[in-house]
């Protein structure tokens, strides 16, 4: 079994002395995040195992660069996170010779 934990802190602050941006919006943001992963895999063989995995993830929000603000958006982005899910199977079958893997994976993105 495999697991971890991340802490980010991350701090944004847009610099456009020249104003190409046009930035209506303030730019400067602080963000913080714990995220968590959890890995488990299962040696059922010598040549067969599963396994399982749960992780989070943890986007912070930013600036696009391009004309947003001209044109009624907003130049801004928020921060973003997902869950995600997975499950497999890895063989070896025929002494090496051939591979079967699989796997199934959910990922949930939220804002």
């Amino acid at each position: 079994m495999q697991s971890g934990l991340r802490w980010q802190h991350d701090v944004i602050d847009v610099y456009d002395p020249g104003g190409a941006l046009i930035l209506a919006e303030d730019c400067a943001s602080t963000t913080e995040a714990v995220t968590v992963s959890v890995k488990y895999q299962y040696e059922l063989s010598d040549d067969a195992m599963i396994y399982a995995g749960i992780d989070q993830s943890f986007r912070s929000g930013g600036v696009n660069v391009g004309n947003f603000a001209l044109e009624g958006g907003s130049a801004l982005y928020g921060e973003e996170t997902s869950n995600a899910f997975e499950m497999g199977f890895k063989s070896t079958l025929m002494d090496g010779r051939v591979q079967v893997n699989g796997a199934v994976f959910y990922q949930q993105f939220d804002d």
